[in-house]
């Protein structure tokens, strides 16, 4: 009796990952679908996107970039949709109306966050807006021939903004770059450069740069690669210029400069490398090397399991790159 109780057991866990691949293989292909029907409609979608099936995205122009992911009962709806690459929209997030939005590369958008379309919306690039966040271009009820106001403006939100969770942006309203909005905040005015703001209605409480670390690009790195595979970790070592991380089928490496004789350091056969201040043209040549830029925030395409699983690894930090089959040249003159 027992022994059959084992045995149904290990089926089962042995069916799971079966189940997951199917799972994921009609998500593959559903995906194909619903992106070949957008196609036929006159959308341009780059590759490595993922919409799914159950997504409705409609408009008279419809522009999507590379590697986006555009997940569960999500509702577009508008006149131009321009997507930039590496954008994520969550399960039931809902952007309608009758105007157009534009959305920056490496943006995200939590659950069931709400975009009105009534006016025009311009979304920059690496924007974080969180889940239950609600974003207005109109305000209206009562009827204006009795006297009550109607507004209707357009919403601007510049690069490197995270919008924290439930929070209410009003029409008219435009986010200046680096800032940050507390949770629950309504935002009725402009907010300049680099600010922290919360509250009803929001209030400027100090400037983000009251908040960064003094942190050298090694050090910050350190920290957060220290956490990377640790059980796979097999040896660190640390110079001015240069961090080393060994794991086990791939090699990380942290350049603040550039060395003599780059080439000579990788050895292993998948090499990662993060730079700063570095000519990336120096590394193109170089086959088994994975790049990732700390100026541009690009960085080589690459679909190697351990790399991507790197790249994800990287997003709890809120460090994204946007991927680029270009060479380093190309990617600075463009972005």
């Amino acid at each position: 009796m027992c022994l059959n109780k084992n045995v149904k057991k290990n089926n089962t866990m042995k069916l799971t990952p079966l189940v997951v691949a199917i799972y994921k293989k009609m998500q593959f292909l559903t995906s194909i679908l619903m992106k070949s029907y957008l196609r036929l409609n006159g959308a341009k979608i780059g590759k490595n996107t993922y919409i799914s099936i159950s997504s409705k995205i409609i408009a008279n122009e419809i522009r999507i970039g590379c590697d986006c992911e555009i997940l569960s009962n999500v509702v577009i709806k508008g006149r131009e949709i321009d997507i930039g690459n590496g954008v994520i929209v969550s399960n039931d997030v809902i952007i309608s109306g009758r105007s157009s939005i534009t959305i920056g590369s490496l943006s995200y958008f939590g659950k069931k966050a709400r975009i009105d379309l009534s006016e025009n919306v311009e979304i920059g690039r690496d924007v974080g807006f969180g889940e239950n966040s609600v974003l207005w271009t109109h305000g209206f009820f009562p009827p204006y021939d009795e006297g009550y106001p109607v507004t209707y403006a357009p919403v601007q939100i510049c690069d490197r903004v995270w919008i924290s969770t439930n929070i209410v942006i009003l029409p008219g309203v435009r986010i200046g770059r680096n800032v940050i909005i507390g949770a629950g905040a309504v935002v009725t005015k402009t907010v300049d450069d680099g600010k922290i703001i919360a509250g009803n209605p929001a209030k400027v409480l100090k400037d983000t740069e009251s908040i960064l670390h003094d942190l050298t690009f090694i050090q910050s790195m350190k920290h957060v690669l220290s956490g990377f595979k640790s059980d796979e970790m097999k040896k660190m070592h640390e110079t001015d210029h240069l961090l080393t991380i060994k794991y086990t089928g791939l090699t990380v490496y942290v350049l603040e400069r550039i060395c003599t004789r780059i080439d000579s350091l990788f050895e292993s056969k998948m090499n990662v490398v993060f730079v700063k201040d570095v000519e990336l043209n120096l590394l193109e040549g170089i086959d088994n090397i994975i790049w990732f830029d700390y100026s541009s925030k690009k960085s080589k395409r690459c679909h190697y399991s351990n790399v991507v699983a790197l790249r994800n690894y990287l997003r709890r930090y809120g460090i994204r790159y946007e991927l680029t089959e270009k060479s380093y040249v190309e990617s600075c003159i463009n972005s």
